[in-house]
């Protein structure tokens, strides 16, 4: 199903900040990207003050707390860091690098979960580890941002295709299934109950979506809507949300067959042989999309 406007329930209009918040009760953590530095206040105050918890780190864009230890993203550095917030002088220390601009974090049990915003993936690292390496959990979604997990199923806000998508942490090997589509730069999430929250950074505003666990816009009955990515490109697409053994056929812009095939979720189709111009690749003798090769 598509989710439509009069079915959101709008909480404020002008909440952009919200993308910088992260609530850990009793606090509020506030990343402030600009000024490299993350700070808390109180929220259960009626006074509160904000107080500084760590400074000099380059963009910070995402939280999750582990006990003691908070762990945040940095966007341009790449990285995932840490910082002890029960010590009074705390040390900064980097988890892992290399990732291609981090965004969110979340916690499942001792994994957390990081997307990547211009990675186009969602990975995670096992924190007890002492060295800690990625492992890519999907890559089925472009410009992820907000990520939160609920009942084993990891619920992925991507910012560049206007969807909520959602994949089971039990079987990480199929595609994405879409929640909700056609929503503008949806940036985070929050389950409250069973009901999923969600900020856009364009609109400004938080929406929810009511009963949350029921919701999937195309079930196993209906054909499944692909994405195509890098689109434009320069030697190569890659399709998500197909059904293995997905038949493929390229066409020019004059309707000749080009090249054809089989294809499978998430696997690449090599255009090397074909010159920059446009085309359009058809899928199982239904689906069209162009593709542009520069």
């Amino acid at each position: 199903m598509r989710l439509q406007d009069t079915e959101f329930q709008y909480l404020d209009q002008y909440l952009a900040v919200i993308f910088y918040l992260k609530t850990i009760s009793p606090n509020g953590y506030i990343l402030n990207y600009g000024n490299g530095k993350i700070t808390k206040t109180d929220i259960t105050s009626s006074s509160p003050t904000v107080i500084d918890v760590v400074t000099g780190v380059p963009q910070p864009n995402g939280v999750a707390l582990k006990g003691t230890v908070l762990y945040f993203t940095q966007s341009t550095p790449g990285l995932i860091s840490r910082v002890d917030i029960s010590m009074s002088n705390p040390v900064v220390e980097t988890v892992v690098s290399g990732l291609i601009h981090p965004a969110c974090l979340t916690f499942n049990g001792n994994d957390l979960y990081v997307s990547e915003i211009h990675g186009n993936r969602v990975s995670k690292i096992d924190v007890t580890t002492p060295n800690p390496t990625l492992v890519t959990v999907t890559t089925g979604v472009i410009g992820p941002i907000g990520i939160t997990i609920k009942n084993n199923e990891l619920y992925i806000a991507s910012y560049e295709e206007n969807r909520i998508s959602k994949i089971n942490l039990s079987n990480i090997s199929a595609a994405p299934v879409t929640v909700v589509s056609g929503i503008t730069t949806p940036t985070d999430l929050l389950f409250i109950g069973n009901d999923l929250y969600f900020t856009q950074y364009s609109p400004e505003k938080i929406s929810k979506i009511q009963n949350a666990l029921n919701v999937v816009e195309n079930n196993i009955d209906c054909d499944l809507k692909m994405y195509i990515y890098p689109n434009p490109t320069t030697d190569f697409v890659k399709l998500s949300n197909i059904a293995d053994n997905s038949i493929y056929s390229i066409y020019s812009i004059n309707g000749k067959k080009l090249q054809s095939g089989k294809i499978s979720n998430n696997e690449n189709i090599s255009l090397t042989e074909l010159e920059a111009g446009i085309y359009f690749l058809q899928l199982n003798k239904s689906q069209v999309v162009k593709v542009v090769k520069e």
